[in-house]
């Protein structure tokens, strides 16, 4: 008797040890997934000079009244501003989706920008996050493609699910530039030569712009060639 209960005390011990020693193993690896979330979440990469004088480009795009930060009145200012262009109405679907994606943009952008939380982002906020948005592929597609994914339809005047050369120099003149250059700007990022940019050429033409170090990149004159 004495023998069989020594027996089942050792395997119980040895069955409690098993799940002890694996729930170790489990909150360690937990714990450890955690610390890498975390880590990935807050990390940034330093950007390189040529980086830096797009990533300006990019600012001085949405710093619309060139007051050297950006606030809610410069995103009102774009909308008016592509609503012109595009022949849009105030009010109208166009004109509120684009209003909407520039809100959640902004939105996104004061959460992630705004250290001083003084309601605006200067460049160099505007910087750092670009730091940590550009620091793996997928923070920058968490921040960048929804934008894309929201005003294409818009921009896409004619809903064929690409950019003609037209809405193309609509877009273009949009971000502030001389409208007769849209057109060789286009020939560049009109990679295929089918006459059209598609959703993924202007996915790719992003990513080149925020990433490639290749100064011939197509990509890099998508806001405008590069001074």
């Amino acid at each position: 008797m004495f023998l069989d209960e020594s027996i089942q005390f050792c395997k119980h011990t040895q069955i409690m040890y098993f799940f002890a020693k694996n729930l170790y193993f489990l909150i360690f690896w937990l714990i450890f997934e955690v610390f890498i979330f975390l880590s990935l979440k807050h990390s940034k990469i330093m950007l390189t000079e040529f980086q830096t004088l797009k990533i300006e480009k990019l600012f001085n795009f949405f710093d619309a009244d060139g007051n050297k930060v950006i606030e809610p009145e410069d995103m009102d200012m774009i909308a008016e501003q592509f609503t012109k262009i595009f022949g849009w109405k105030i009010g109208d679907d166009n004109d509120k989706k684009f209003r909407g994606a520039l809100k959640k943009y902004w939105r996104k952008l004061l959460m992630g920008a705004d250290t001083d939380q003084d309601q605006s982002v200067s460049f160099e906020e505007f910087k750092k996050a670009y730091e940590r948005n550009l620091s793996t592929k997928e923070t920058y597609e968490e921040f960048v493609l929804p934008f894309i994914d929201q005003v294409f339809p818009v921009i896409d005047t004619n809903q064929d699910g690409v950019l003609q050369p037209a809405e193309f120099a609509h877009l273009y003149e949009g971000f502030r530039n001389p409208k007769d250059q849209a057109s060789k700007v286009f020939a560049k990022l009109d990679t295929n030569g089918d006459g059209s940019l598609s959703k993924e050429e202007i996915y790719q033409h992003f990513y080149d712009f925020h990433f490639s170090e290749d100064r011939n990149a197509a990509g890099n004159a998508f806001f405008g060639e590069l001074s």
